[in-house]
């Protein structure tokens, strides 16, 4: 499948290249939340338009529109031409808008003002956007569309705030610090991403810009609980696995990781098992951006100025065969440091970054995570930017309710 286009937009922008750099710098846009003399309030990532001034249901699908018909103009695609929009969220704003209005009504309504003809909606917590991606592949295999476009969205509300607050999964801190042995949990943010997915033959009949490629999909159910993951990782293996197999590929091809990465104990631990069967031990061989010692278990770089990112892509032939050097193991990186958790937008949102770490061939830091959990045996971006030696990367979210899916990309030759 062809990704012929991308849109975002986070709480660092909404520019594709202007957000890489934001992320590659270590900026954040999370920011403390203002309190109303009750409790201190947990810091959060807004967007720019700087929180709720009309109806949830109202700001989301104005959010949605505005995302998809930036990733509509990346591909250079009118939106007459897409079959089918299939839009992921958690519970979009439905906790706290009194309008007794489905999330496929809504997604209908999005559908309605981009001109696309048909919509279909994906609810799986935190995976919704990833298996947004997912459903859309499988239309085009199925013959069913010959494009579509896929994406997830998510807003904060008062009502996802107050349930995760019950929950303890925010941080005290005010700080997400992805497979850091002290991580305390994460923060929320908003967002939405979307691509624009095309079979092979529609794309060339167009003369498509193809900005990467979906070479494979999997997703399981822990079965384990409401909310808690799987914390042996077995639920998560089967995804990557599935993953694999269906781009036809080995562990050992996989140059980088978009990791779920929320800096919660059972998240981080359940995603460290997965990465340890799947990928082994392996050296961690990644080199750090301009030079210096990896980051090992046990330790972060230092947080001096932050190198800029590598020069030039390794030759064709690694490109194709997505070979990332001989001994080396994937890179780990993860961005809800920077976007805070956008819920049902985070696995469309990490697949856009996945794309671009491979373009420019780095991933960037995790700012705040300082000692590396012993568990992750992978190099990991802590503390300043990575190098990408290969061609091939898998982003993988792990969704409340046991909802895990692995999408596998190829970046672009």
């Amino acid at each position: 499948m062809c990704i012929t286009g991308m849109g975002w937009t986070t709480a660092l922008g909404d520019g594709l290249e202007e957000v890489w750099q934001h992320l590659m710098s270590g900026r954040s846009g999370v920011r403390a939340l203002p309190g109303d003399g009750g409790p201190p309030a947990p810091a959060a990532a807004l967007l720019a338009d700087g929180g709720p001034t009309e109806p949830p249901s109202k700001r989301q699908i104005s959010l949605a529109v505005t995302t998809a018909s930036a990733a509509l103009r990346n591909a250079g695609c009118p939106a007459g031409d897409v079959g089918t929009l299939v839009l992921g969220s958690s519970l979009g704003p439905h906790l706290d808008d009194a309008a007794e209005t489905s999330p496929h009504a809504l997604t209908a309504t999005v559908a309605e003002q981009l001109g696309v003809a048909r919509s279909a909606s994906v609810s799986t917590a935190c995976s919704s956007g990833a298996d947004a991606v997912l459903a859309g592949a499988a239309l085009l295999t199925a013959g069913e569309a010959e494009r579509c476009l896929c994406g997830g969205i998510d807003l904060l509300t008062q009502g996802k705030l107050l349930g995760h607050q019950a929950l303890g999964t925010l941080s005290a801190s005010g700080t997400v610090r992805p497979f850091d042995t002290d991580r305390d949990g994460t923060l929320f943010g908003e967002g939405a991403g979307f691509l624009l997915l095309e079979t092979r033959a529609a794309a060339t009949a167009r003369g498509a810009r193809v900005l990467g490629e979906l070479r494979g999909w999997g997703a399981s159910n822990d079965g384990t609980g409401p909310t808690a993951p799987d914390e042996t990782g077995a639920g998560a293996v089967l995804a990557v696995r599935r993953a694999l197999s269906r781009a036809g590929a080995a562990p050992r091809d996989i140059a980088v990781i978009n990791a779920h990465g929320t800096g919660t104990r059972a998240n981080d631990t359940a995603e460290a098992a997965c990465y340890s069967t799947v990928f082994g031990p392996g050296p961690d061989a990644a080199p750090a951006v301009g030079g210096g010692p990896p980051a090992r278990a046990g330790t972060a770089p230092g947080d001096g100025d932050r190198p800029a990112a590598p020069a030039g892509p390794a030759g064709d032939e690694g490109r194709r065969q997505g070979a990332r050097g001989a001994g080396s193991a994937p890179v780990v990186f993860a961005t809800k440091p920077a976007f805070g958790h956008t819920l049902g937008a985070t696995g469309a949102l990490e697949v856009i970054a996945l794309l671009l770490a491979l373009r420019h061939r780095a991933v960037p830091p995790l700012p705040h995570t300082r000692t590396v959990m012993p568990e992750l045996t992978l190099p990991l971006a802590a503390g300043r930017p990575r190098e990408v030696t290969g061609s091939l990367g898998i982003s993988l979210t792990l969704g409340f309710g046991g909802f895990n899916t692995c999408l596998l990309v190829e970046g672009a030759a």
